[in-house]
Formats: structure tokens, C-alpha cells, sequence
């Protein structure tokens, strides 16, 4: 199973930021340890320039 975890990370932000239930579906351990690493970092923006 191929999943775009990034999107899937960013979903499960938004659901949890309105409030309502997310089900996620159905992944491997890897994926989901992978998935959890994401949630667990801050979400960057796409437009942050470091100089």
C-alpha cells in the first residue's frame, strides 16, 4: 500500500484542529511509525526562506 503520508499527516491536523473524528486507513507498522513522526513535528510553511 502506497500512502502520501505528508497529506495524511496534514488531514489528521485539520480534522483535529475542527474537532471531528478521522479514521485512518489501513498501513503498515512502518507507515504508521513514519506517520506519527510527522504529527509529532511542526508543520513548516512552503514559503519560509532561511538565508
Amino acid at each position: 500500500m502506497n500512502h502520501d503520508l505528508i497529506k495524511l499527516a496534514e488531514q489528521v491536523r485539520n480534522a483535529h484542529d475542527k474537532g471531528i473524528p478521522f479514521r485512518l486507513p489501513m498501513m503498515t507498522v512502518r507507515e504508521l511509525g513514519y506517520l506519527v513522526r510527522l504529527l509529532d513535528t511542526p508543520p513548516v510553511a512552503a514559503t519560509t526562506l532561511i538565508h
